[in-house]
């Protein structure tokens, strides 16, 4: 189980952290943080993609790793740079919509029509532990914490 350990999250926690001190300092001043439009060209080529490609190599990873055909090395290596690569393409796409050099992205994600759903999802996000915690405690007898009793809190909830 490699989600539960906080640990395993310090590496995003720390990019967010940078990314979140940096919109602080240059948000306001956009024209402060220059990048040359060559080495911005490939950060939106490698960055976004990588990300991409994490997502990709995370479903044969789990079909690899459950015929056992991975040694440790690989498996390693892909759980220890798995979320820092993932965090990056997003980090940069966060720190260029936010400084207003984000283009495409930025007037995509920024449409009015996203507005309804990120206000649904927030409504769901400050819900969400209620029914979880009324199924949790009306339970009379011993859980075992498997995949299948995860399922059936996610089938309650919804």
């Amino acid at each position: 189980m490699a989600y539960f350990p906080t640990y395993h999250h310090f590496a995003p926690f720390g990019i967010g952290i940078l990314v979140g001190y940096f919109l602080l300092k240059f948000c306001e001043d956009s024209e402060s943080w220059s990048i040359p439009s060559k080495a911005r060209f490939i950060f939106w080529l490698l960055l976004p993609l990588s990300s991409l490609s994490i997502l990709i190599l995370a479903h044969f990873w789990n079909v690899a790793q459950e015929a056992g055909e991975l040694n440790k090395i690989i498996k390693t290596l892909f759980a220890a740079f798995q979320r820092p690569i993932w965090c990056l393409g997003i980090a940069w796409i966060t720190l260029c919509c936010g400084t207003g050099k984000g283009g495409v992205f930025n007037d995509l994600l920024s449409w009015r029509g996203f507005v309804p759903l990120s206000r649904l999802s927030f409504c769901i996000y400050t819900v969400h532990l209620v029914p979880i915690y009324i199924r949790a405690y009306s339970i009379k007898y011993t859980t075992s914490w498997d995949d299948y009793y995860f399922v059936s809190i996610q089938k309650f909830a919804w």
